[in-house]
């Protein structure tokens, strides 16, 4: 629990992870046990009040999605290419975030994903790791929109 004073805003930061969240999982159809941990999340928070004027969360997905290959062979055939994928899966994850915002009376923050740090090309998984950077900065760029 971290209490932070912004004068004249008094916030509490109480933190509710919902580890394994991948953006794909907000969807309202998701049947898997992260969209329904999502929820118990939410249904935990306290209702705003009639003092409060609104709840504030800070919401973090996408990684996992972009790190397992998102527009890889197991999509083949729902989409034209990698950035088809990744444009539709983010519209998806702003609608179902829209949805759960309504749902729940509350702001929404959403976080880019994070690349990867730079690592030496010793390794051999240089292009691995620069193809995922590469879906991140896409992933990211979609989002701003």
């Amino acid at each position: 629990l971290q209490h932070i004073k912004q004068s004249p805003i008094h916030r509490t930061a109480i933190p509710f992870p919902a580890t394994g969240m991948k953006a794909w999982h907000v969807r309202p159809s998701t049947r898997f046990f992260t969209h329904t941990n999502l929820h118990a999340c939410l249904q935990r928070l306290s209702p705003p009040s009639s003092s409060t004027t609104s709840r504030t969360i800070i919401l973090s997905a996408g990684e996992i999605d972009c790190r397992e290959g998102i527009g890889g062979s197991l999509l083949q055939g729902y989409y034209h290419n990698c950035s088809d994928a990744i444009e539709r899966t983010v519209i998806e994850y702003l609608n179902a975030l829209t949805d759960l915002a309504e749902e729940y009376r509350m702001q929404i923050l959403v976080m880019p994903v994070a690349p990867h740090a730079y690592r030496s090309e010793k390794n051999g998984k240089s292009v691995g790791r620069a193809k995922r950077r590469e879906t991140m900065c896409l992933w990211n760029e979609v989002l701003r929109r």
